[in-house]
């Protein structure tokens, strides 16, 4: 038998600091306690104390430490705790007897050597776990673990307004901006923030509007969570940045090339298709002005498809310019005329 700690990493560095003990070590591993394995996998000092205090209450010579992500393992390690350490550490813990029956008992008194700001800290990190030893005194035991930790962690992510769900969310996509620079990082990292603060922000919104009443924490977290995915939600974003910067930059494009008058350019007779794929010929082709076509009275010839005298010419580009669609074209976008006062490239 051997006591399981599992320590859940959701900061970056962290995460970077697991993935190289995992491609160090490997996925499973077994370790000395005291040994440097022992240090580089169980890395803080809290996490080692940690493992080396349970083992020593319930007397195991073996703890399993599994460091984890929200989404998959990292790595595990089995450590072997042998008595002669586990004495040691109980030892060192005697001169703390006293201050950890007080905590217990809660006698009116704090004991020596602790003062009355330290004796105020203590109490108000043990006020839940007191209230729950005494329902459990008073009453027996209480609901199953597992349903008592979740409505207490839905109701701390309420009061922290969805931070600890932003957190988690923030993992999944985690991997597709690791090879990015530290500048870029930043600039991601804070845009995917934005991004999930505002699909939270949008989930708590709809839902209160939704429900009639606030009936408990379930009612109200079921459909919050269900709403709308994290991954819909920032592809929704990111559909709609793409849209916005797509108009920005046609709008500019159209602004450029209006800047030039009409009447300043010379329109060639020959080499016109040269021409018009210069960036003179681009302003005037792509522009905002009224492309009306007119019928074409001379012999002349399309610049794009070579057609022999088409029936119409552009008013404003001075261009003889085919109307019909092309072979395999599936819509009528598909012409010289449309191609001409559309493409970039002829």
């Amino acid at each position: 038998m051997a006591t399981v700690t599992i320590n859940t990493k959701v900061v970056e560095t962290h995460y970077r600091s697991a993935s190289v003990t995992a491609e160090r070590y490997g996925d499973f591993f077994t370790c000395e306690c005291g040994s440097d394995m022992w240090f580089n996998s169980v890395s803080t000092a809290q996490h080692r104390a940690q493992v080396l205090h349970q083992a020593m209450v319930l007397d195991l010579d073996y703890a399993l430490f599994v460091v984890a992500q929200p989404t998959n393992l990292c790595y595990a390690a089995l450590i072997h705790i042998s008595p002669e350490q586990r004495n040691t550490y109980r030892q060192y813990l005697r001169p703390y007897k006293h201050l950890v029956s007080w905590i217990h008992t809660r006698g009116p008194n704090p004991p020596a050597g602790l003062t009355d700001k330290q004796a105020q800290i203590v109490d108000s990190h043990l006020k839940l776990w007191r209230a729950e030893r005494q329902h459990v005194v008073t009453n027996g035991l209480q609901r199953p673990a597992r349903v008592l930790k979740t409505a207490v962690a839905t109701f701390y992510s309420l009061c922290k307004e969805g931070v600890d769900k932003h957190t988690q969310a923030r993992v999944q996509f985690r991997d597709s901006h690791l090879h990015l620079k530290w500048r870029q990082s930043v600039v991601v990292n804070a845009l995917l923030s934005i991004a999930i603060n505002a699909i939270t922000a949008a989930r708590i919104c709809r839902t209160f509007f939704d429900l009639e009443s606030f009936v408990g924490l379930d009612s109200f977290r079921k459909p919050a969570f269900n709403m709308l995915p994290y991954c819909s939600g920032i592809l929704d974003i990111v559909m709609g940045l793409v849209r916005h910067a797509s108009l920005q930059r046609c709008e500019a494009r159209q602004r450029q090339l209006s800047a030039v008058p009409r009447q300043r350019v010379r329109i060639p007779k020959r080499n016109r298709r040269a021409f018009w794929a210069s960036v003179d010929g681009k302003r005037i082709r792509l522009s905002n002005d009224h492309h009306q076509p007119i019928v074409q009275t001379t012999n002349a010839t399309c610049p794009l498809c070579k057609c022999r005298s088409p029936q119409y010419k552009c008013a404003v580009c001075d261009t003889p310019l085919c109307m019909r669609r092309k072979n395999g074209a599936a819509a009528e976008a598909q012409t010289c005329w449309n191609l001409f006062h559309t493409s970039e490239t002829l």
